[in-house]
């Protein structure tokens, strides 16, 4: 039996930001699109980390630094902070050629409800979601 593969799953129009992108208008964007997290791309489309809803409000908890923060960006006005700096890194990722099934076991492991799709570069190519309201990615169940 033949299994779906995420190219055919996933959906190629992304909301996507780069790292100097303010945590003001990332929070815009995901209420914005209604989605729950963004992938974070450099000068060259590459995925270099994704900014969920929890990374957004982990920062919010507070005055409460996100253990590994550098003591400037502890202290700093939120509205300050960068993409860069909210970031969940390195970015849990998927090729379109990998099976559905094995995309969601690996949503499931990794505790992540999107998944960048890249291709052999590393380049943002699409992105797959489990979430169902998420109009900008296609749901996949483990």
């Amino acid at each position: 039996m033949r299994h779906i593969k995420v190219g055919d799953l996933m959906t190629d129009e992304v909301v996507s930001v780069v790292p100097v992108t303010s945590f003001k208008e990332v929070a815009k964007l995901l209420a914005q699109y209604d989605i729950s997290g963004l992938p974070v791309l450099d000068d060259e489309d590459r995925v270099v980390g994704v900014v969920s809803e929890s990374d957004l409000l982990s920062r919010q908890a507070a005055g409460h630094p996100v253990p590994g923060d550098a003591p400037d960006t502890a202290t700093r006005d939120m509205a300050e902070l960068t993409a860069a700096e909210i970031m969940s890194v390195p970015a849990v990722t998927v090729r379109a050629e990998e099976t559905a099934p094995d995309a969601a076991r690996l949503m499931t492991r990794r505790g992540v409800e999107r998944l960048p799709v890249v291709d052999d570069e590393d380049r943002l190519v699409g992105i797959l979601t489990r979430r169902e309201r998420d109009p900008h990615g296609m749901s996949v169940e483990p």
